[in-house]
């Protein structure tokens, strides 16, 4: 390894930069920066690369927080993971031809990036590459880009429009918002549109994560011709009114509608069979839910952290899961079906309103961790013979059990 004036250098390769200088300039005749080469050099304000570098390693420029100036290679094809996460003084980047991928975190927390240029070779965009670029307002895709990865622009707040290439096989932008290609399937809306979005008739699926993060939309309008909601939709849409449910969507997968504080009531209609994992978790303002029998399936937390008053689950509905009604601190009235076999752990989790509760003659287990931290829980009526957790009860000072003969009803 060889040193020069502040640089660590072998085979070609950058290892590490040790100069104090702000304004920094490679040499030539580096061919690659290494992993970690200017790891958290946060007084670094300026580099200058020679046309000679074809690779920058993952995390090379990470935590470079001063890093204002910085004009990539038009040799480069290659940029790693969380390469420039943390450059938060970054404000234009253009991507070379060349380059393919952008991976996972990139420029991740770059929050003064404002311009970025994708070259017509950027074929991927990875898992929150641009996270957190809060000045980045629009955005062209190239023809060239194909896959758009999980919440690639996760809290890029201002973000308002995405424009499309005419000629891009597998998106295209309506609105600022994009599309698959056939226009089937709803796949981004950026994070800082605001107002009403339409989703045009004939589109039949709003893919996941979809609308996820869009706290300033008011209100989305479904069509009919949708039949499926992907997992995280409609997430964390804190000022939307209930979204309507197409009569082919028999599915509310995990998280669709989490967070979703604007909801202060929602029926779900009858063709809806399932309702997933943490669906309406955290509907804070959520007061009054309407589950049809149609319902068979409901997955944990599903209801946990609302502000449900009463709730009846339906008898269609076999198996409570865990966590169901965890931290549903207004919840007064819950009637359950007749059929399950079991309280789950954490199923009425600091539900400290409720009073009362009869379980339904089929039950025969109450699990630890069933009913903890209910402050004002007073009664629970269990058929004879069910077994009781020893810490079903936790934290649950004013519990009395009482005990009736099996077979009778628990409504």
């Amino acid at each position: 390894m060889s040193e020069i004036s502040g640089f660590q250098i072998e085979n070609g390769v950058l290892q590490k930069y040790t100069g104090r200088s702000d304004t920094v300039t490679v040499p030539d005749g580096v061919t690659e920066i290494g992993s970690y080469a200017f790891k958290n050099k946060y007084k670094i304000r300026s580099v200058t690369l020679p046309q000679s570098v074809t690779k920058i390693g993952d995390r090379a420029f990470i935590g470079c927080a001063a890093l204002a100036e910085l004009t990539l290679p038009d040799c480069a094809d290659f940029i790693g993971g969380n390469a420039f996460e943390e450059c938060a003084s970054l404000t234009a980047v253009r991507i070379p031809h060349g380059v393919s991928e952008l991976r996972r975190d990139t420029f991740g927390g770059c929050e003064a990036l404002s311009e970025i240029t994708l070259s017509d070779t950027v074929q991927r965009i990875g898992e929150k590459a641009f996270w957190g670029c809060k000045s980045l307002s629009r955005l062209h895709f190239p023809a060239s880009l194909t896959v758009l990865e999980t919440d690639a622009f996760y809290r890029c707040n201002a973000l308002t429009e995405i424009t499309v290439d005419a000629e891009n096989p597998a998106f295209c932008a309506l609105d600022g918002v994009v599309y698959t290609k056939s226009m089937q399937s709803v796949v981004f809306c950026p994070i800082g549109k605001t107002g009403e979005v339409v989703i045009p008739g004939g589109v039949t699926a709003v893919g996941a994560h979809a609308f996820a993060y869009c706290d300033k939309l008011t209100r989305i309008t479904v069509p009919e011709s949708v039949t499926a909601f992907g997992a995280w939709a409609f997430y964390r849409c804190t000022e939307i009114a209930p979204v309507h449910i197409p009569r082919g969507v028999t599915e509310l997968p995990e998280r669709v509608f989490g967070s979703c504080c604007g909801f202060t009531e929602f029926a779900i209609p009858a063709n809806v069979t399932k309702i997933g994992a943490r669906a309406f978790d955290g509907c804070t303002q959520m007061r009054t839910l309407t589950i049809p029998d149609s319902v068979t399936e409901i997955g944990k937390d599903a209801f946990s952290g609302c502000n449900l008053k009463a709730v009846t689950i339906p008898d269609s509905v076999k198996l409570l899961p865990a966590s169901l009604f965890c931290m549903c601190r207004a919840l007064t009235e819950v009637h359950l079906p007749e059929g399950i076999p079991a309280i789950e752990s954490g199923t009425f989790h600091m539900c400290v309103s409720l009073k009362e509760i009869t379980l339904p003659g089929s039950v025969r287990e109450v699990k630890n961790g069933a009913f903890t931290s209910c402050d004002s829980l007073q009664t629970v009526s269990v058929a004879a013979g069910t077994e009781i957790g020893e810490y079903a009860f936790q934290y649950s000072p004013h519990v009395k059990v009482v005990t009736r003969s099996r077979g009778t009803g628990s409504q």
